[in-house]
């Protein structure tokens, strides 16, 4: 004869269940940002002696950042 489970056991069943979904959706969110959503554009900054700046944006939907990247000219 099988014992019955108690309320308790079925909440912590429930608890885990919920648990491991909440992980698994953040999981496939963090790809998604990683790889599909940065946006990368770049636009031209100020010159500087013996180099061209560009600035380039990438942005997760969320947070923006921007950074400049400097590129030798002859």
């Amino acid at each position: 004869m099988r014992s019955r489970r108690t309320s308790l056991n079925t909440l912590s069943d429930v608890a885990a269940r919920m648990n491991a979904q909440i992980v698994a959706a953040a999981t496939v969110l963090a790809l998604i940002a990683l790889f599909a959503a940065p946006a990368y554009s770049q636009s031209r900054g100020p010159d500087v002696t013996g180099t061209r700046v560009f600035w380039i944006t990438a942005s997760d939907g969320i947070d923006t950042v921007r950074e400049p990247y400097a590129v030798a000219v002859p």
